[in-house]
Formats: structure tokens, sequence, C-alpha cells
């Protein structure tokens, strides 16, 4: 055996890049055809989807959201179900 590949329905958030000024592209990779949402959060506690993903296809998606460099935000990725 040469590889081992694992698939599981949680998504995987990656780095996030430098987009127009006062944006940051987010992106995810996802299995083929489930739906997947990313989140935002300043505080851990209350999060708000960004945007809901369905019917994931087998490119990683991204989303250009708005940041202009005050105070903290947080993502992740989500199934959803």
């Amino acid at each position: 055996m040469d590889a081992v590949v694992i698939l599981t329905n949680n998504p995987v958030m990656l780095l996030p890049e430098a987009a127009q000024p006062g944006q940051v592209k987010l992106g995810l990779a996802g299995v083929v055809g489930r739906n997947y949402a990313i989140d935002e959060s300043t505080d851990l506690t209350t999060w708000q989807p960004i945007v809901v993903f369905t019917n994931f296809n087998s490119s990683p998606q991204s989303v250009e959201v708005p940041y202009d460099g005050a105070g903290n935000r947080f993502y992740r990725g989500r199934l959803v179900r």
C-alpha cells in the first residue's frame, strides 16, 4: 500500500489569503456532494454564518469577506446537516 486516504465529513479550513484591500479570502476543502458553511465570530462564543456552500464540488471553495483590521475575527468551517 502506497498511501492511506481518510475521508471525513468535516471540512478543512485553508489558510486565509490577502484579497482586495479591506478583504480577506477564506477557503474550505471538503467532500464532494456535502454542504458546508463558513462562520465568523468576534468572541468564539457567538457564531454567524458568512456563506453556505451547497453540493460541494471537487475544488476548494472560497469567499472574500470584509475585514477592517479592527478587533479579533475568528472563522470556522462546519458541515451543514
